[in-house]
């Protein structure tokens, strides 16, 4: 028989009734009103507490209490007022809404009023009982009825008492079933009873009706930011999980606390080093925490803020690295297209001062970073110097198809979702303003543009290059610095030859310059 649903229950087929009813089951009819005060007639549904075990899981009441279940008005076959103690284990099925128990809990009391026959003479299932059950475990709403269970618990029966909890999952799973076994209660359950949590032995299937509590279990959280469900003898230290008896175990100078010798990095535990090397939100404003930085300030000095995305493999270690290379010259924030890493975010500085800075930090370059397809380098370029007709020009350079080649070997990479290259001219920011943010060039930023083009440096020449880049060609595309026409101006080979006469100012652009054929 095809599962019973709520639309079957309520058709005039059944005329509002439930064939051959249970003992523990009676319909009554009320006379009562409806909200606009005029007098109706309906049935009311009510089921007794010794019936409520089969209804849903984990629904108890004294057995011999009646508890009203829900009305059905014969004219419409509207269902009123389901009671909170049949749906409430709709709460305990993620996806399962009220109609959902509803239909849930009418399938499990209409075949606890007509049982259905599952075996045959000779102890088998059923074949039609088997396709049956097939299909109430694929279904939304009917695999969470307990007659599905009732089904799926005499299948198991079946099964030879010699197999082991993995061979009866294997052999039924085989037979199309959708069922899998809770790793805590090593029980078999339909799939949609369960759900995915994190635990030290990985991935595991639990059902969505027990917790982990329960079982000694107690969450941490990964370097990813990820829950973790571990047991007492676990500990996790800087994204690994270990016996709490292997490990060798010392006192924080810092904070005289008894940890994990692992933990200790640079003279202090992990924990101390999170308060000094924080990841900051990807709200913040780099600027409200350190200062510009020029060692001769003029009114048409061009400040640089860089932003370096990295992946990590361990993020707790990574970031302390990182915030002792680079402190007071930059921070470290959180990014959602970063998986398990972050951004280093600098302080607006002068073209030697990062070069500096960075020239020491990628000498010493933290092994646990690493840059990957979804990572990248920005570069935000100080709008205040540059007039619009400045701006105008390297918005059509970096954007100009024939420009594509150079683009490509000056960048690591061309023209993906986070760096368009868009047809845009000269007179883009005249006419259009600001305009999609993720462009080669975003002019969104009110005291910034902003170069999207470049992947993440894996070495300082990279870096440098790049940097000096933006620099070479914020300084080319200014008032007066060449004498061409406009077209040829925007062109690669213009810039190459500007480039080349100014090769001291940019030394490293003009050294990986030297392979683009």
């Amino acid at each position: 028989m095809r599962s019973f649903t709520r639309s079957k229950f309520i058709s005039s087929e059944f005329n509002a009734t439930i064939p051959n009813l249970h003992p523990d089951f009676k319909m009554e009819i009320i006379h009562t009103h409806d909200r606009y005060d005029r007098p109706v007639t309906r049935h009311k549904y009510s089921v007794k507490g010794s019936g409520l075990t089969n209804l849903g899981p984990d629904i108890s009441a004294p057995a011999d209490e009646w508890f009203e279940m829900f009305t059905i008005d014969p004219k419409t076959n509207y269902i009123y007022g389901f009671d909170h103690n049949i749906t409430k284990y709709a709460n305990l099925h993620s996806g399962i809404h009220s109609w959902g128990a509803e239909n849930a809990t009418i399938d499990a009391l209409y075949f606890k009023s007509n049982p259905q026959k599952l075996f045959n003479r000779n102890g088998t299932f059923q074949k039609g009982a088997l396709s049956n059950l097939i299909r109430r475990l694929r279904h939304d709403t009917i695999a969470h009825s307990s007659y599905t269970m009732v089904m799926l618990e005499a299948k198991i029966s079946t099964l030879s008492a010699t197999l082991d909890i993995d061979q009866k999952v294997d052999i039924l799973q085989g037979m199309d079933l959708a069922v899998v076994k809770c790793y805590l209660t090593n029980k078999i359950l339909p799939s949609s009873y369960t759900r995915n949590s994190r635990f030290s032995t990985g991935i595991q299937i639990i059902s969505r009706q027990v917790a982990p509590q329960d079982y000694g279990y107690s969450q941490s959280e990964t370097s990813r930011g990820e829950n973790i469900w571990l047991l007492p003898e676990e500990i996790l230290v800087q994204g690994r999980v270990y016996l709490r008896n292997q490990l060798t175990w010392c006192t924080c100078p810092t904070c005289s606390r008894e940890v994990p010798e692992q933990s200790i990095v640079d003279g202090e535990c992990i924990s101390c080093s999170d308060n000094k090397y924080k990841i900051h939100n990807y709200s913040t404003k780099v600027p409200t925490l350190l200062k510009f930085k020029a060692k001769n300030v003029k009114p048409s000095t061009i400040y640089l803020g860089v932003e370096l995305e990295y992946e990590s493999t361990d993020k707790d270690l990574a970031k302390i690295k990182v915030g002792k290379a680079l402190a007071g010259h930059a921070i470290m924030k959180s990014d959602g297209s970063i998986n398990n890493g972050f951004e280093i975010v600098t302080c607006p500085a002068t073209l030697d001062i990062h070069l500096e800075e960075f020239k020491r930090f990628y000498g010493a370059f933290p092994k646990e970073l690493f840059p990957a397809n979804n990572t990248g380098m920005h570069v935000h370029v100080s709008r205040k110097p540059l007039n619009i007709f400045t701006i105008g020009k390297m918005t059509e350079f970096l954007n100009r198809n024939d420009n594509k080649p150079f683009i490509k070997f000056i960048a690591g990479r061309i023209d993906n979702s986070y760096a368009r290259m868009t047809d845009r001219t000269v007179t883009y920011p005249f006419v259009s303003g600001s305009g999609e943010r993720y462009n080669a060039l975003n002019l969104n930023n009110t005291d910034t543009i902003e170069f999207r083009i470049f992947s993440s440096p894996k070495n300082w020449e990279e870096f440098a290059s790049r940097l000096e880049f933006c620099q070479a060609l914020t300084d080319y595309c200014q008032p007066a610095q060449v004498s061409a026409p406009l077209k040829q101006l925007t062109g690669y080979r213009s810039f190459l030859h500007w480039v080349t006469l100014n090769r001291k100012a940019y030394p490293e652009l003009s050294n990986s310059l030297k392979g683009f054929a």
